[in-house]
């Protein structure tokens, strides 16, 4: 480990009067993390993929103290493929698409903790609240022709090829691996439970042509193995985006249009979109509204008294800005009422590049990144 020159550029929004401060990284690139995983560590430290000498480092960033320490010195490493793990101090990133490596956040040590076999690549790893369990998938890599620059180009391709997936945990105090489950369907965004590490979430990718997203699995043995949907959708329902929240409470986005609708039209009025929480039976336990067009993404603070999101919308008659962060906190009749909370003026060509908005630890900042100032960087803005 070793501290290395970076710049942090403070400016204030110039319509909400709160301080953004830019993580500059070394080289040409950085981001923060993806938002089912904490961007901060336990002493509110940004963990940051930053591209430094033309490869991505995994690094550690101190606002107030104006200090950067970059963890590893690996080839291989993808901007936002880690999962920090604020119990034990550490963060765990993929590299080469197959390998797991486990690094202390304070040190710099490292070591791979899992390899995924040839033919196969590994899925970004989630871990529980106490730090000794992650989850993650494995896919088969498959031969892909339709690949372009254009962003979920080869989305239909997976989807019909059915790879064979596989959903692992591995236990990081005794180095035990399991498979808990496997199809051969694509299988992606695996969130182990926070608090019952034997109860694992995860998705059937594949957006608008998969049945139903959210499925639910249980790592303890039992005399039928079965995985379950948790919430099954009909005919004019979408669900996106799921994240857990550290109570176990499962977060998702959705959308429902009326039963005459012949495609998804996002900005059509009659519409519903919002955000619903979930118990792991399936069972709604809160459920929440927008005032008129989605968000692309959101994430809660632990209480779900407000959550964040990377576009703004205030009202049906306005057009939906996604170059804006807004705060949504949602009233007596859970309407989520949105609050503009900074300028972010992505241009959400790459999946790197979407903002992915997350709460620091203590609420008070949130953590996202844009490629507005001419290079990817990650960003903090001061609540």
């Amino acid at each position: 480990m070793k501290e290395i020159p970076f710049l942090s550029q403070v400016s204030t929004d110039p319509k909400t009067r709160r301080r953004v401060w830019r993580i500059v990284p070394p080289g040409r690139n950085g981001t923060h993390a993806y938002f089912t995983s904490p961007s901060f560590d336990s002493q509110g430290r940004l963990l940051a993929s930053l591209e430094i000498e033309g490869r991505v480092q995994l690094c550690r960033v101190d606002l107030h103290r104006g200090t950067c320490h970059q963890l590893t010195d690996l080839d291989g490493l993808l901007f936002q493929s880690f999962c920090v793990i604020p119990a034990r101090n550490g963060a765990v990133i993929s590299r080469n698409g197959r390998e797991i490596v486990l690094i202390d956040t304070e040190t710099g040590a490292n070591r791979v903790v899992f390899t995924a076999p040839d033919g196969f690549r590994t899925g970004l790893p989630t871990a529980d609240n106490s730090g000794r369990y992650l989850a993650f998938a494995v896919e088969e890599t498959i031969p892909q022709f339709t690949r372009s620059t254009a962003i979920y180009s080869t989305m239909e391709e997976i989807f019909y090829s059915r790879p064979r997936c596989l959903i692992c945990r591995l236990d990081l105090e005794t180095d035990a691996l399991e498979v808990v489950w496997g199809e051969q369907l694509w299988i992606s965004h695996v969130l182990i439970h926070p608090t019952d590490p034997d109860t694992i979430v995860f998705c059937h990718e594949g957006g608008y042509l998969a049945d139903s997203r959210l499925w639910v699995v249980s790592a303890r043995q039992s005399h039928k193995k079965q995985s379950r949907c948790l919430f099954p959708e009909s005919r004019n329902l979408f669900l996106v985006h799921e994240f857990f929240c550290p109570d176990g409470v499962l977060g998702v986005q959705f959308s429902q249009w009326p039963e005459d609708h012949v495609e998804m039209a996002w900005g059509d009025p009659r519409s519903r979109h919002g955000v619903m929480f979930l118990d792991m039976e399936g069972k709604i336990v809160a459920e929440h509204m927008h005032v008129a067009d989605r968000s692309m993404h959101v994430q809660a603070t632990p209480d779900r008294s407000c959550l964040v999101s990377d576009t703004l919308s205030m009202a049906w008659d306005q057009p939906n800005d996604d170059q804006s962060l807004s705060l949504l906190r949602p009233d007596a009749g859970k309407i989520l009422r949105p609050e503009p909370l900074c300028h972010h003026g992505s241009s959400w060509k790459t999946q790197a590049s979407h903002p992915h908005p997350s709460f620091s630890p203590d609420a008070k900042q949130v953590a996202f990144t844009s490629d507005a100032g001419g290079s990817l960087s990650p960003y903090v803005v001061e609540i």
